[in-house]
């Protein structure tokens, strides 16, 4: 038989100002973020927080699940000068904590 135990991913996010794509509104921003690497035998519990050097207070979106699955996740940011050009310029990053069965 085989024993599933629960499991949290923790601390590892996206690299700064790297893997944004731009909206199709042109300025603003989206992001895949990968969990591949955690094992997940299903769709875990995340809870995400957009991180950077500034200006990311301004902006929402960055705590906002989109089309999760056991190995990745969508975050969407809107800024009203757009989220995408400070994305890059201003180092900013998803972080996230998972929590899931793993095998």
């Amino acid at each position: 038989a085989v024993v599933s135990t629960q499991s949290g991913h923790y601390g590892r996010g996206t690299e700064p100002g790297k893997g944004f794509l731009k909206y199709s509104d042109g300025k603003n921003s989206y992001i895949d973020v990968s969990m591949a690497h955690c094992g997940f035998i299903d769709t875990p519990v995340i809870v995400s927080s957009l991180h950077g050097s500034s200006s990311h207070w301004t902006t929402t979106g960055g705590s906002a699940i989109y089309t999760p699955t056991r190995d990745s996740f969508r975050t969407y940011l809107y800024h009203s000068s757009g989220s995408y050009a400070l994305a890059v310029s201003k180092a900013w990053s998803i972080q996230y904590i998972a929590v899931g069965y793993v095998c």
